[in-house]
């Protein structure tokens, strides 16, 4: 028998305590796009989950309310290099986004806190860079 085959990764989801925060939160840090004909409502309308699509990222986000939010969220963006990373921190700095220094360990990473949401992590694939 032949595996079946996957065709990519569809969405990722992120528990955020307010929808509408997360989702300015996102068109101002990332310029992501709110797909509202995405959105998820329970049976009486009310919106659970909001999706957002982020520029030069494959799969969607689905931010989906939750009351129990993880200090450091399983999402990572992948940027070029350690001076992609840089130019997160100043584009951060000028938009008044918080955000941890560049930090260097087995890549070069820095987080940023989604407001009422866990903290998302940039990631450049550069071990070798200690400056």
């Amino acid at each position: 028998m032949t595996q079946p085959r996957l065709s990519g990764l569809h969405h990722v989801s992120l528990p955020v305590q307010d929808l509408n925060d997360a989702i300015a939160w996102f068109q101002s840090a990332f310029g992501a796009t709110h797909l509202t004909e995405l959105d998820h409502l329970d049976r009486c309308g009310d919106r659970f989950g909001a999706v957002v699509r982020v520029p030069g990222v494959a799969p969607v986000i689905l931010l989906r309310h939750s009351v129990d939010i993880p200090a450091m969220s399983d999402l990572a963006f992948e940027v070029a290099d350690r001076a992609e990373l840089e130019r997160w921190l100043a584009h951060f700095d000028v938009l008044g986004i918080a955000h941890s220094d560049v930090l260097v360990g087995r890549g070069t990473v820095m987080t940023t806190p989604v407001p009422g949401g866990p903290a998302l992590v940039l990631y450049a694939d550069n071990p070798t860079d200690h400056s």
